[in-house]
């Protein structure tokens, strides 16, 4: 951790133990600034002292993120230790819409409540089970005789194939338990017990899978431990006969100790887990279904990511939770805003978030200082517009190796703006989107050439086309269709600016769409969302544009083009051949027919066309 990521955890977890008041932690977190691992780590000192803290987000990608992470460094703390313990870790929502796939399903609720449901069980049950192996140990002599008439087979035989039986089912059973239930259930003593035993069960099974170590006699004696009547002599006998002795007393003192629900309604295991984690994730409006859990210990903090995200009014649900005495609210004023549909609610201030409103009121924030994503010719532009040159670049990215060019040629280096004049924008019919198709024809291009790259060196490449245009994002999509998605080492993803928020990709080409004559951007003036779409990229950062248009808009994007022309990052489109004659093909085609016509153009180079599949 640097040293901003520090005094923000470190003053986060010093204001849980304030007891005189309640407090409000701002962490300012711009692009790049590592906010998801210091939230991470935040959360993983929380669970070590036992805070009892509610994690929320606007939306479910943003909670089963901050989850993920905090997971990961979970299950590294335990390396190759048997017994990895996440009960206290619980995520709750809708599986479906949280994609809950890989680690995560091991704290999603609704799987834990599932599996815990088995264990829970009277008849099948980890009760059931370490009561058949206890059985087992102190008398499988007699089950043996009465299995014989049954079924031909020797003792050492038949005790080998029904330890191995009861065994294995006890075996998942405890890893189950450690795994899913909440430390408060399970002493500590009780855990490393757990442990101890399945390690025990294991070595006894492989002892009776080798034929040589006992005898039959000495099997009848070890697995007639009821009849022994000192288990020290037992054990002086052999290290091995010493084995079974202390898995059966710890196993006899599990069941003794252990105090565990034998309810099976899944609901009610819900509640159970619930109610006794310490960290739980949801979004935000989830948040209120915690007014049903019975908390065994109330809730003391709550953590909110992309805080500058949520209305005002929507950080309330999770505030107004019982027990709740501290908040550390999370994010960037200078990214997206909360959507506001509504003209009048936007301008009424309905969409300005709790963090906003602190801000403006001259609440101290923790700023996150150092960027690790972004090559310094990326980070400039923002770094000085939008955080007044208060972010330093990590050590990662001045290196010169994350300096990368994909393709020949000055155009295409770390950071470029590329003029297309001739574009011409057009509006959908019945929506305020537009596209420009000259743009998508010189987008096409550069991608059809990263992918060559890419093919030609085998080096992996992640593209991302942002647009700030419903239409010009569909009509790059259109047209690209499945051409790259097999393709290995090569990803291409198109989404709206929105859609990028918190991603980033190895390259990223934005098309700006708007192209007239009187400088007309629309939205795109939107420094907050400007921000977001020119922080995306780690290595290269190609902006498509009408220069005459964007210069006369008086807005952020004049003051873009006018730094690309002060630092030689300038180009037209023409100045590349290719770029140039992919431009011509497009205006060839009927205005009208332009869109129906294009999966028929023939760009140069190969014979490619956009939508196919070569």
């Amino acid at each position: 951790m640097n040293d901003s990521q520090l005094g923000a955890v470190l003053s986060c977890i010093s204001a849980r133990y304030c007891t005189h008041e309640n407090l409000i932690n701002l962490i300012w977190g711009p692009p790049g600034t590592g906010k998801t691992k210091t939230i991470s780590i935040l959360l993983h000192a929380l669970k070590k002292i036992k805070c009892k803290t509610l994690t929320c987000a606007p939306t479910n990608t943003a909670v089963v993120e901050v989850a993920s992470r905090l997971l990961k460094l979970v299950m590294d703390s335990y390396g190759e230790s048997s017994g990895c313990r996440l009960g206290d870790i619980a995520l709750f929502g809708n599986k479906d819409r949280m994609e809950v796939r890989g680690d995560i399903e091991e704290v999603f609720i609704e799987n834990r409540a599932k599996k815990l449901r088995h264990c829970f069980v009277p008849e099948t049950g980890w009760r059931s089970c370490m009561v058949s192996v206890i059985n087992l140990l102190e008398d499988g002599v007699s089950q043996y005789k009465i299995q014989e008439d049954q079924e031909v087979m020797t003792f050492k035989s038949y005790i080998s194939k029904r330890f191995g039986v009861v065994s294995k089912n006890l075996i998942e059973c405890l890893d189950i338990l450690w795994t899913h239930l909440p430390s408060s259930s399970i002493s500590e003593t009780s855990f490393r017990n757990m442990i101890v035993a399945c390690h025990l069960l294991e070595s006894i099974g492989k002892l009776l899978q080798a034929s040589s170590i006992f005898s039959e006699s000495e099997l009848k004696n070890l697995f007639s431990l009821h009849k022994s009547t000192s288990y020290d002599a037992l054990r002086k006998e052999s290290t091995e006969a010493s084995k079974f002795i202390e898995c059966l007393l710890i196993l006899k003192g599990l069941l003794e100790t252990l105090n565990l629900p034998n309810d099976t309604a899944e609901d009610s295991i819900v509640d159970y887990c619930l109610g006794r984690a310490s960290l739980i994730f949801c979004t935000v409006c989830s948040s209120a279904n915690l007014n049903k859990v019975n908390m065994v210990e109330p809730l003391e903090l709550l953590v909110i990511d992309e805080a500058a995200q949520l209305k005002e009014c929507e950080s309330l649900i999770p505030l107004q939770l019982t027990g709740i005495h501290h908040a550390i609210l999370i994010g960037d004023v200078c990214q997206l805003p909360a959507m506001v549909k509504s003209k009048v609610c936007d301008q009424a201030g309905f969409g300005r978030s709790l963090f906003e409103r602190l801000s403006s009121l001259g609440h101290k924030k923790h700023l996150l200082d150092v960027q690790y994503r972004m090559h310094p010719s990326i980070s400039r532009f923002p770094n000085a517009m939008f955080y007044d040159s208060k972010i330093s670049d990590g050590s990662n990215v001045t290196e010169i190796s994350y300096g990368r060019r994909y393709l020949d040629g000055r155009m295409y280096g770390t950071y470029s703006f590329i003029n297309v004049e001739d574009g011409e924008e057009a509006f959908e019919r019945f929506s305020c989107s537009c596209k420009n198709m000259e743009e998508v024809a010189v987008v096409l291009e550069m991608i059809r050439r990263l992918s060559i790259a890419s093919a030609t060196t085998g080096r992996p490449i992640s593209v991302g086309v942002i647009s700030p245009y419903t239409a010009q994002t569909l009509a790059l999509q259109h047209e690209l269709g499945k051409t790259y998605k097999n393709q290995s080492n090569f990803n291409v993803k198109v989404k709206s600016i929105d859609g990028f928020q918190g991603g980033e990709e190895d390259v990223i080409i934005i098309s700006t769409v708007r192209s007239n004559y009187n400088g007309d951007v629309g939205f795109l003036s939107n420094s907050q969302r400007t921000n977001v779409s020119l922080t995306r990229a780690r290595h290269c950062l190609w902006i498509v544009g009408n220069e005459p248009t964007l210069r006369k808009s008086r807005s952020i994007w004049a003051r873009l083009v006018e730094d690309a022309k002060v630092r030689g990052c300038f180009f037209n489109a023409d100045e590349d051949e290719r770029l140039s004659n992919a431009i011509t093909q497009f205006q060839k085609l009927s205005v009208f027919d332009l869109s129906k016509n294009f999966g028929k153009l023939k760009l140069p180079d190969q014979g490619w066309k956009p939508g196919s599949s070569n």
